[in-house]
């Protein structure tokens, strides 16, 4: 948020800056989780959902998950984690970017391609969601309460 102009206009020393902290953050993070069974998992925020969107619509991975953050998020404020300033401020900085939040969707078939995703156990499935911003944690969901936000998302 405060190095959008140098990275839209791109300024090599802010694109060195947030590429070489980002790789830093997750080599740590890798590290210490190898096996993802507990911090690493939250690497994946807007990953599940985005991942089906990009499999169903052959969309460049960026986008598809830049719609899987805007989808994380508002299910996170649909059941009650999230507030709408928080929920709110995601969508302006994804837009701010010039990212999409949504796209042309057989919501139905991407759910479908979800239910193949490797974090799918038993009909349930380990999800990414926001309290707030900087606060992502993992909930093991039932498949029906994410496909019944899809088909309204």
């Amino acid at each position: 948020k405060n190095n959008r102009n140098a990275l839209l206009n791109h300024e090599r020393e802010a694109i060195n800056h947030i590429v070489n902290r980002s790789v830093r953050i997750k080599a740590e993070i890798v590290k210490a989780d190898e096996l993802e069974r507990g911090e690493r998992r939250l690497l994946n925020f807007g990953h599940t959902w985005g991942h089906a969107v990009e499999k169903e619509n052959k969309i460049p991975h960026g986008q598809a998950v830049s719609i899987g953050i805007a989808f994380a998020a508002g299910l996170s404020k649909h059941l009650g984690y999230l507030n709408e300033k928080d929920y709110n401020e995601i969508l302006l900085q994804l837009q701010d970017y010039g990212l999409p939040l949504n796209a042309e969707l057989d919501k139905n078939r991407v759910f479908d391609t979800l239910l193949r995703d490797k974090k799918k156990e038993k009909g349930k499935m380990n999800f990414i969601l926001l309290k707030k911003i900087g606060d992502a944690f993992v909930e093991e969901m039932d498949t029906n309460i994410i496909k019944d936000f899809a088909l309204s998302f």
